[in-house]
């Protein structure tokens, strides 16, 4: 096989593969078998295996001491270290935006794409695929502030979703349209260019998917996480 070709196959793999941990679709402590993941992603074993390295080097994977490779174990202490980094950056992002009074049409049109799949996902019940999508909004929201080493920082960052809980499809609708909602107000906030109310909103609904979520985690989180305000004279969230 050509180096060319390894490559495409490493990046498609370390993409396909990141997607389902970003999206918590591994179970936590399982080792991904290199000889499995090649036949499931069509894929050399040494490009499967690159992609995983890659994947530990972000911190997605872990490196067994006998070899191979694991997907870590989830706990309230890392899930909070997760919100608490997310919130810093998105807020930062929006920003960003503030300063440069710059919104990208583009930007909008995709927030509103996402916002779409989320629903036509909400409506088939496919909870998987709808994390996964949720991580790709507050990527593109991320991206609109045109800044690509913050870009790039919170594309590989380990920043895994909170685990979906274990509920009815009822309450998991409910659930998962209130995100939209959510979503969906703060794109038109960032549309109107009203960033200190897109920044509230995006705080609010980040703390509420974490401890909705998860259902766990030190009852002081919000407490910890109130002088994560980044926007400047932005009023504090409602929690």
């Amino acid at each position: 096989m050509n180096d060319l070709r390894r490559s495409s196959q490493t990046l498609d793999a370390y993409e396909r593969l990141r997607a389902l941990l970003l999206g918590g679709r591994l179970a936590a402590g399982s080792r991904l078998a290199e000889e499995k993941w090649s036949a499931e992603l069509g894929a050399h074993r040494g490009a499967i295996r690159e992609a995983m390295r890659l994947l530990a080097h972000d911190g997605l994977l872990k490196s067994g001491a006998k070899g191979g490779f694991f997907v870590p174990e989830v706990d309230v202490a890392s899930l909070d270290e997760v919100i608490e980094v997310r919130l810093s950056m998105e807020l930062g992002a929006i920003q960003l935006l503030e300063l440069s009074g710059r919104v990208s049409p583009r930007g909008i049109d995709r927030l509103d794409q996402v916002s779409g799949m989320m629903e036509m996902l909400c409506d088939e019940g496919f909870t998987a695929g709808f994390s996964e999508a949720d991580h790709r909004f507050h990527e593109v929201l991320v991206g609109m502030a045109e800044n690509s080493r913050l870009a790039t920082i919170y594309r590989h960052a380990p920043l895994p979703n909170s685990p979906f809980p274990e509920v009815d499809r009822q309450e998991s609708t409910r659930m998962m349209r209130e995100t939209i909602d959510e979503h969906r107000a703060i794109t038109r906030r960032l549309e109107e260019r009203e960033f200190r109310e897109a920044a509230s909103i995006l705080k609010s609904h980040l703390l509420r998917c974490h401890s909705g979520m998860f259902r766990a985690g030190p009852a002081d989180l919000c407490s910890r996480t109130d002088a994560v305000t980044p926007v400047s004279g932005a009023p504090p969230a409602e929690h």
